[in-house]
């Protein structure tokens, strides 16, 4: 599907394109195109973000402060553990097998890549969202919140591209974006295709600012609609993977993979901001450095139904409206 929209703002230019399927219909994706933008220094800046991801280099990435220990911690890890020529065993760091690839863990059995990769949707990109929602609600004028919404929906979307000209901006699912705008049809029928809120929020939103009404509400349920994402991501993988770990046989590299990617939508939901309740966050600094140093060889063993990821992932899917057996499914 493709849906093709052009508004006249500010004197701005605006095309919206939003494509939500790919070629197999399972990992849907967001295109966002903004032609001659007002603050093109801000935006460029954001696509230096990116390109320092890119190039692992993170003290040019401004994350939250309380992950920028995490993250050098798990860069430095990850560089460790990938020299490793050893298959990983119980508190003891190499590779485990999955398929013809190799995952490399942690005497814990996480992939620290994949927290690097997952931690930063949140320290970075809902850090910096709600930053930048912050700026459009005190912003005093229909221009200064545009600017705004055009770095608010940059940040959730990933990776910055130019158009045309210079001027010409495109913000596309990448390997960071597209993990905020979709659901696959895998990862839980039920919230497929979300990303069609997503379209419909951005396009009003663009239409409030003017005089604001409306505004602040659009960038609220954007926000609520990738905090919601986070969290069924999350909970997909620990909720099902755990039991699979569990199993017989269950330290797979595949499986270890699996709940490292969730270990790191879990833990960026400690910068999840809910904007209906002022001050809060759907996970505590605690809780989220908890889930970031969980080991998965004790999680295996642990069948009580109490362990920390047990009581995590109940924790997270008390605050959100769907059922554990939904993200899983």
């Amino acid at each position: 599907m493709k849906k093709v929209l052009l508004l006249a703002t500010l004197g701005l230019s605006l095309g919206l394109a939003f494509t939500s399927c790919s070629k197999d219909d399972d990992e849907p994706t967001v295109i966002y195109t903004m032609q001659n933008p007002t603050n093109t220094a801000e935006l460029n800046k954001i696509k230096a973000e990116f390109a320092a991801i890119k190039a692992e280099d993170f003290d040019k990435v401004p994350v939250a402060e309380q992950a920028k220990a995490d993250i050098k911690l798990w860069n430095e890890e990850y560089k460790v553990v990938k020299a490793l020529t050893t298959e990983a065993s119980e508190g003891q760091a190499g590779y485990l097998p999955d398929g013809t690839k190799k995952r490399y863990v942690t005497a814990k059995a996480v992939e620290p890549n994949q927290l690097i990769a997952k931690g930063l949707i949140g320290a970075y990109q809902l850090k910096n969202f709600n930053r930048c929602v912050m700026e459009g609600v005190r912003a005093k004028s229909a221009k200064a919140r545009a600017e705004a919404l055009n770095k608010a929906v940059v940040y959730l979307l990933g990776d910055l591209k130019f158009g045309k000209t210079k001027d010409d901006f495109k913000a596309e699912g990448n390997s960071f974006g597209k993990y905020l705008m979709s659901i696959s049809t895998k990862e839980g029928g039920k919230y497929f295709g979300l990303n069609k809120m997503l379209e419909a929020e951005i396009t009003k939103a663009y239409t409030t600012v003017a005089d604001g009404k409306g505004y602040i509400q659009c960038l609220s349920k954007i926000g609520a609609y990738a905090n919601t994402v986070v969290a069924f991501r999350g909970l997909h993988y620990i909720a099902g993977y755990t039991e699979k770990l569990r199993e017989e046989g269950g330290m797979t590299g595949h499986n270890v993979h699996e709940l490292s990617e969730g270990l790191g939508f879990i833990y960026s939901l400690q910068f999840a901001y809910k904007f209906a309740e002022h001050g809060k966050y759907y996970l505590s600094a605690d809780d989220a450095k908890a889930v970031a140093n969980v080991d998965l060889w004790a999680e295996a063993k642990d069948k009580s139904g109490a362990s920390l990821l047990d009581k995590i992932a109940e924790k997270v899917v008390n605050q959100f409206d769907f059922t554990l057996a939904e993200a899983k499914a």
